[in-house]
């Protein structure tokens, strides 16, 4: 997925290697792996075979602000009833450095990927799981209008989580 957006402040591009220190950055902030589950990941080498998947996953989307990245936007393949992949959704994941939030920057980069997934790439559906207690991506999800669809509990944390879904059809 090539994807290179650009809004008035930001710039929403395929992750890569050379992003590792900053993203290494981003996802050692307790609060980034409080609410995305990173916390079972708790050294560089772990941190970077996590993003070399995520870089071959080509919905992994860098989030910059000014040049310099501040958060991610992951777009995972939905797998089907037929157990493949189905071209027509995905799942999305996301987090941004704490001291950006509250500032509109993720619901802007999320607006502007779910545009470009609605009219450029044929999405229907969008998924997102986020942990019951995450009061702020939750918010996040409903400011998009996602809408709650189920309750599950994370079979690696062992956490509730709520499933949400978005058709943009």
């Amino acid at each position: 997925m090539d994807i290179d957006l650009h809004t008035s402040r930001l710039h929403i591009r395929k992750l890569q290697m050379a992003d590792f220190q900053a993203y290494y950055d981003l996802v050692s902030h307790p609060e980034i792996q409080q609410g995305a589950g990173f916390g079972l990941m708790s050294n560089p080498a772990m941190i970077e075979e996590l993003l070399k998947r995520q870089i071959k996953a080509p919905g992994s989307l860098a989030i910059e602000l000014n040049g310099k990245l501040i958060g991610a936007i992951l777009l995972l393949a939905k797998v089907g009833f037929d157990g493949l992949p189905d071209p027509n959704q995905v799942e999305v994941s996301y987090f941004l450095a704490p001291h950006f939030w509250h500032q509109g920057i993720m619901t802007e980069a999320c607006l502007t990927v779910i545009n470009d997934l609605k009219y450029r790439r044929k999405i229907h559906k969008i998924t997102a799981e986020v942990f019951a207690n995450n009061v702020n991506s939750i918010a996040l999800l409903k400011r998009l209008d996602f809408i709650p669809v189920a309750k599950l509990i994370d079979p690696i944390v062992g956490k509730p989580k709520i499933v949400f879904e978005y058709q943009l059809e």
